[in-house]
């Protein structure tokens, strides 16, 4: 990310949060991915959107379906350990096996998205997800190789939410922060 960006976390109200602070690599560029880590046997993803904040305009940027931009549904053969049904309220539901997955958004829709994200310091992803216990994995990230710009996770062991992101200081040098929040994501619910 330039320099003139800086991300910003809101601890959530009641809840600890440990925070480390290490040197970010310098000058990165990123690419945008959907990936999941480990041993996660099965996420259900439902939707996932970048919202933004209202544009020059005035107008609510209607956002950027990520999961839509990868056209899963038409490239099922590009993706091992990645399904498609309808079963959820007529939305698409991805449904993720196995240990690794690197699910890159075209060029196109990964410059729109850096480019909205940059004229505002608020945005937000929408997720719905199932994940079973025991398993974690990423949610979203925002990265370029072993450099992390962005990523959220989940942890069905430790029952935690994990968002690790790359600030940059007043002197224009980028940190790489990492906050934990405790939180039972993974219950096997139907």
């Amino acid at each position: 990310w330039n320099s003139d960006t800086s991300w910003g976390c809101v601890p959530a109200a009641a809840t600890t949060t440990t925070t480390t602070t290490t040197p970010a690599p310098r000058r990165p560029r990123p690419t945008l991915a959907l990936t999941t880590l480990t041993t996660l046997a099965h996420l259900t993803t439902i939707l996932l959107l970048l919202l933004l904040a209202p544009g020059p305009g005035g107008a609510l940027d209607p956002g950027i379906d990520l999961l839509d931009a990868l056209s899963l549904h038409t490239n099922l053969s590009q993706y091992q350990g990645v399904t498609v049904t309808d079963e959820y309220q007529h939305q698409r539901v991805y449904h993720l096996s196995g240990g690794d997955r690197n699910l890159v958004l075209p060029t196109s829709v990964f410059h729109r998205a850096v480019d909205q994200m940059k004229r505002t310091a608020d945005f937000t992803f929408a997720v719905v997800l199932k994940q079973e216990q025991a398993n974690s994995g990423t949610i979203v990230s925002f990265s370029n190789g072993n450099n992390r710009y962005l990523e959220l996770q989940s942890s069905g062991r430790r029952d935690e939410i994990r968002f690790h992101y790359t600030h940059i200081t007043a002197a224009g040098e980028p940190l790489m922060r990492y906050e934990s929040f405790p939180y039972r994501l993974a219950d096997d619910a139907e």
